[in-house]
């Protein structure tokens, strides 16, 4: 069944800020407020999803934050942060083809996104994303 998605541009608000804390964990290297920073100075574009229900009305289904970024000969569609309002998987089953089109709409060629989660991990490869890479890091 197709879903009408769409994104609208969002401003950050309280709401924003409780959705994304709850999504993201505690995760010490990147914190909701390096998102919402990154967000105000327009480094990352804050992205309202939404259903357009067979009524017309809208649905808010969550948030998404990503940025685009130089991939070889084209761009790349960064993911960097997502929630959703309820359950995440069914959520992202439902919005995912849709980013595709997010993606081709901002230029870019292909979609990237970065997960500590296995649970998150194995939500993507579910909707048709592949494991490229591990990353490490070591503070200094």
């Amino acid at each position: 069944m197709q879903h009408d998605i769409r994104f609208f541009p969002a401003e950050w608000s309280p709401q924003v800020q409780a959705v994304m804390n709850a999504a993201s964990g505690l995760n010490a290297a990147y914190t909701v407020e390096d998102l919402r920073r990154e967000v105000s100075r327009g480094a990352s574009k804050l992205m309202q999803v939404v259903q357009v229900m067979q009524d017309g009305s809208p649905m808010l289904l969550g948030y998404l934050c990503f940025w685009k970024e130089p991939q070889g000969q084209g761009q790349e569609l960064v993911i960097h942060a997502g929630a959703a309002l309820t359950d995440e998987r069914t959520t992202f089953a439902k919005v995912a083809p849709h980013i595709k089109r997010l993606a081709l709409e901002n230029g870019c060629q292909s979609i990237r996104a970065h997960t500590a989660s296995s649970k998150r991990l194995a939500m993507f490869k579910a909707n048709g994303y592949q494991m490229v890479e591990f990353v490490v890091r070591q503070w200094v």
